[in-house]
């Protein structure tokens, strides 16, 4: 099992589903992500991921109207998926957070100044002496979207919060250094570029989330996507080619 700290979200791997359900409290609301292919617990949303434009749009739908504190536990047999998943639903209790603290602020509970500099300091300013690796296929595309440079800082946020195991920018840089040791095996270099497809994928994401999560996800998704087609291109013609080429370079 792995988890998301200061956040109430769980990745566990199939065969352990039931048994880590059963230790979560009963008097929780929780809700179960199955991205399996099998039916696994009656009461689990359906997430497909290989046609992830409806897979986010049912994930982001299942969670909107939620309340900040449900947990989520995603199930799974690819720690891929059940990444990319978690790292998802904290991106959308994220923008949760920030709604609950300006909607206190209409109410006279709090302080405007407070809890504007709560939510920048919280999402949209890196930590304190965060070095996150910078790669130039993701900054080129952050440029040419709105909230781009926020979706960004809320994704390695959002990255930093998973266990080392299931942590994508650790992830990449650990496949990296396998594949160069390596001798350029084939076998490694997919591996890395996968993940850094994941990374990308939750980066553009959390972009989407960051400009429409405040506004109760009028557009989907799916519709987003459509609008910024760069992104299916960058991954196709930006990351996948890689596969093909002679030289990787990340940077």
């Amino acid at each position: 099992m792995f988890g998301a700290k200061g956040c109430p979200v769980l990745g566990v791997m199939e065969q352990d589903a039931i048994a880590v359900r059963k230790q979560l409290p009963e008097d929780q609301n929780t809700k179960v992500f199955n991205m399996s292919q099998r039916s696994i617990m009656e009461d689990a949303v359906a997430i497909d991921l290989n046609n992830f434009s409806l897979g986010v749009d049912t994930l982001i739908g299942s969670l909107q109207d939620e309340e900040q504190k449900t947990a989520c536990l995603f199930v799974g047999d690819a720690e891929d998926d059940i990444t990319l998943g978690m790292g998802i639903a904290c991106c959308v209790k994220s923008v949760q957070a920030i709604i609950k603290m300006r909607t206190m602020v209409e109410e006279g509970i709090m302080e405007k100044d407070m809890a504007e500099q709560l939510i920048k300091k919280s999402f949209e300013e890196p930590a304190m002496g965060d070095n996150s690796e910078s790669y130039e296929i993701i900054d080129k595309i952050l440029k040419k979207l709105d909230n781009g440079n926020v979706g960004k800082i809320l994704a390695d946020k959002v990255v930093d919060m998973c266990d080392a195991k299931v942590n994508l920018r650790k992830c990449i840089k650990t496949l990296k250094d396998q594949y160069e040791k390596s001798g350029e095996n084939m076998a490694a270099k997919l591996r890395t570029i996968k993940a850094v497809e994941l990374y990308f994928k939750l980066v553009c994401v959390s972009t989407y989330i960051r400009s429409e999560g405040e506004h109760n996800y009028k557009k989907t998704y799916s519709q987003w996507i459509k609008e910024n087609e760069l992104i299916e291109d960058t991954i196709e013609h930006g990351i996948r080619c890689w596969k093909d080429m002679t030289f990787f370079n990340l940077v």
